[in-house]
């Protein structure tokens, strides 16, 4: 929030900034806007950065949030390189860790699925249902 008129000694408030850049994020995430998704992930992670003794604190409370940001950016990440390769195993498997990270069981099952049938060998992915 370097660009916000909060008080950034105050956790509480700079933590609901995070969590509000999160949720747009979030939402462009959805609209599959990936690049400008991280962005806003990458920003609400700037928020706990340089608060001294309240860095501590704000980091614990942002955790879940820093958390979902990372995991989102990474699934992000993810789907950047399977419209290089749409049946690269490995990709397919860590997009569904970080879909498990998120709970979303289902979107993880469905890459997990994916991977098994592209390479039902594959001892490096040990799929697990």
């Amino acid at each position: 929030p370097e660009d916000s008129d909060i008080s950034l000694k105050d956790v509480d408030q700079v933590l609901s900034v995070a969590e509000e850049v999160k949720n747009v994020g979030n939402q462009l995430f959805k609209n599959q806007d990936w690049k400008t998704a991280v962005k806003k992930y990458s920003k609400a992670l700037r928020s706990a950065g340089g608060r001294g003794e309240e860095e501590e604190k704000l980091q614990q409370k942002l955790e879940p949030t820093a958390l979902s940001c990372y995991l989102n950016t990474a699934a992000s990440a993810i789907r950047r390189a399977l419209e290089l390769n749409k049946t690269n195993t490995k990709a397919l498997f860590r997009r569904a860790q970080a879909w498990q990270g998120l709970k979303e069981y289902s979107q993880a099952m469905v890459d997990l699925k994916k991977a098994q049938a592209i390479s039902p060998e594959d001892k490096g992915g040990e799929f697990v249902f």
